[in-house]
């Protein structure tokens, strides 16, 4: 009985260090922190139990050596467990430190002023996120971490719409790795999971009302409500779930884009434009207008590459093909081209650039030629096709597909996707003008952007560039080190306690053994 009497105290706390450690590092099975702290306490029933006459004589010979001693100890013990318990729960001990040359494991100065900014306008966001992949879904929540713990109040529910479809389809989710953000009846979305996507987020649910989009009609392209694979209610729900106001334009009944258009879609047309629409469409851009032109190949489109023309870039008369050796041929189909090269820099590509070997396949891909850089333009590339795919030339409609001769295929990395700038003076001040030029409406359309969510996001952050939302929060690239080191609240619990009590603990509690069995002995 004498070993328990002189062990048992030692072992409860050792318990409740444990149970408080194993609490903290792991949040989702918080209860662990809890059964530490009830058997350290029941194990300390068992210390005075085991020992109860010796602590009826402490309290009943006041001032006596071993009483006083041992109530000491009990005081003690009491207080480190309950003291333990207490500050595991203690938000402000919650302390992250981060010891990466670059920071990445720290919210960057932009963030940081906007998280201030929720806290001062005691804003409570709610995120319902959606995950299939598990890798992503731990990558976000170790992002969404730093913004709780820089004081963001953030609720995050995490489901599995596999598990959930009617809740699922009930916020109509199109990508299964998908988190919402909702405030007061505003929502953002999010595909892409990184810094600047969920701090804009953010500071999208936190403005009232939505900027314009108008996708031009006339021209034998679909509808924004059709269901159809040629047709873009797809787009329609991707853009209205970030809040973009969409409507339906035909130029030759307005006779000039809206003044209050922020992005232009031409996508999908079956016939070319006419003149009097290059007009309006040239107002439009020289006045600081977005515009989005995605045009199938085998149709001839001279007066669309009149237009674009006057930006420094015309759509090839050509088709792009799978090499028919390609497994993917077979699988999928020889008419679809293959982009697999993204610019790195510009900010309508870099986020699906990061993410490293992406392939994004287009049917009825053309690809995209610079016939110079007018004065106080930027033309730039944004995507090109991988060198697998066959190109071939001289196409104008089904009739020139035939009879094919090797004189008219080339292989090799052409351009699939351009983006032009230019800075232009306004009435309002100092804009810039954007276009973004894609070969192929499949990345725009029902059928392309239900494919992966490499299109959705590709179109998503091709939006985002047109749309130089005023508010839109650019955040630093970091790039990540080899020789990082990252202490979370839970690792750094596990090292606090390992070194101040468990591994003490542990000594101490051998050697007690070891000096009992040598008085026995």
């Amino acid at each position: 009985m004498k070993f328990l009497t002189v062990v048992l105290p030692f072992v409860a706390v050792f318990t409740c260090a444990i149970g408080v450690a194993l609490g903290n590092a792991f949040p989702s099975v918080e209860w662990l922190k809890w059964v530490g702290l009830g058997l350290g306490i029941l194990l300390l029933a068992g210390w005075v139990w085991s020992d109860l006459d010796n602590f009826k004589r402490m309290f009943a010979r006041k001032g006596a050596k071993y009483g006083t001693s041992s109530g000491i100890t009990l005081l003690a013990v009491l207080a480190i467990i309950i003291g333990t318990g207490y500050l595991s729960t203690r938000p402000n001990l919650n302390k992250q430190f981060d010891a990466t040359s670059k920071g990445n494991n720290t919210l960057s100065e932009a963030s940081l002023t906007f998280v201030k900014k929720l806290k001062q306008d005691k804003v409570e966001i709610e995120v319902l996120a959606f995950f299939q992949d598990d890798a992503q879904k731990d990558e976000f929540k170790s992002f969404l971490e730093l913004y709780q713990r820089s004081g963001a109040t953030i609720n995050a529910k995490y489901v599995d719409p596999d598990k959930e479809p009617i809740l699922a389809q009930s916020e109509k989710l199109t990508a299964g790795n998908t988190v919402i953000f909702k405030n007061k009846g505003r929502e953002a979305r999010i595909t892409t999971f990184n810094e600047e996507k969920i701090t804009n987020a953010l500071s999208n649910v936190m403005k009232d009302g939505g900027k314009k989009v108008y996708f031009i009609g006339g021209h034998g392209e679909g509808e924004t409500t059709s269901q159809e694979g040629q047709g873009f209610q797809v787009a329609l729900q991707l853009l209205e779930s970030q809040k973009f106001e969409v409507k339906s334009l035909q130029l030759l009944e307005t006779g000039s884009v809206p003044n209050d258009a922020d992005v232009v879609i031409l996508a999908g047309s079956k016939y070319d434009i006419k003149e009097q629409e290059i007009g309006f469409l040239n107002t439009y851009v020289e006045n600081g207008g977005a515009l989005i032109v995605a045009i199938d190949a085998v149709k001839d489109m001279a007066n669309v590459n009149t237009f674009l023309a006057n930006y420094g870039l015309k759509f090839s008369n050509d088709l792009v093909i799978m090499n028919p050796n390609d497994p993917r041929a077979q699988l999928y189909g020889q008419n679809n081209g293959i982009i697999s090269g993204f610019n790195k820099t510009h900010g309508a590509t870099r986020d699906i650039a990061k993410r490293g070997s992406v392939d994004v396949m287009l049917p009825f891909l053309r690809t995209i030629e610079k016939v110079g850089e007018p004065a106080g333009y930027t033309v730039d590339s944004l995507a090109k096709t991988s060198e697998v795919v066959v190109r071939i030339r001289g196409v104008n409609s089904e009739q020139d597909l035939k009879n094919l001769t090797q004189d008219r295929l080339d292989k090799g990395s052409f351009d699939a996707i351009s983006a032009v700038t230019k800075k232009v003076k306004t009435e309002s001040g100092e804009k810039e003008a954007r276009l973004v030029v894609i070969g192929s409406s499949f990345l725009v359309n029902n059928q392309g952007l239900m494919m992966s969510a490499a299109h959705r996001d590709l179109f998503a952050s091709s939006m985002s560039w047109l749309s130089q939302d005023g508010d839109f929060i650019s955040v630093p690239t970091k790039e990540q080190a080899e020789s990082t080191l990252s202490m979370n609240t839970g690792s750094a619990l596990i090292g606090f306690y390992g070194l101040s009590y468990i591994y003490p603990f542990l000594f101490l509690g051998a050697s007690l053994v070891f000096w009992m069995r040598r008085r026995s002995a």
